[in-house]
């Protein structure tokens, strides 16, 4: 019953993502994304073992396995209701503030939301854009 209820979480989170991707104007790099399919993966894994190889698990491995391959697919970045971080929203509202950083060949946009520091990694060249927006759409 809790990998039922993991599977319905799974795939609501996935539709959570699809939607917010869509929202999406000026996308970017969110950081180790490759860690959500770990997750789901493990969970899909550890069920299926648990459960002694049943057939119907089988089931619950393709839901597990969909939903973080959607999850990782989807794009993160910025768009004009706010910052948009594998599939969650932070309103520009709730952004206290923020710092643009340029390092090596990429750009780092540090968002301080309450008291949580959230990041999205842009090309350099991009600098110009994501200050426009975050000037155009920030308070």
């Amino acid at each position: 019953m809790f990998f039922v209820i993991l599977d319905v979480i799974a795939i609501v989170y996935a539709g959570f993502v699809i939607y917010r991707g869509r929202l999406v104007e000026l996308e970017m790099n969110p950081g180790a994304k490759w860690l959500i399919p770990l997750i789901f993966f493990s969970f899909g894994i550890f069920q299926f073992v648990t459960s002694y190889f049943l057939i119907e698990n089988y089931l619950t491995l393709l839901i597990f396995a969909l939903s973080s391959m959607i999850i990782y697919i989807s794009p993160s970045g910025l768009s004009t209701k706010g910052a948009i971080i594998i599939g969650r929203l932070y309103p520009f509202e709730k952004i206290m503030d923020y710092k643009i950083k340029s390092e090596h060949d990429q750009l780092y946009l540090e968002m301080q939301v309450k008291r949580r520091a959230c990041f999205l990694i842009a090309k350099r060249e991009d600098k110009k854009k994501v200050e426009e927006y975050m000037k155009k759409y920030w308070r």
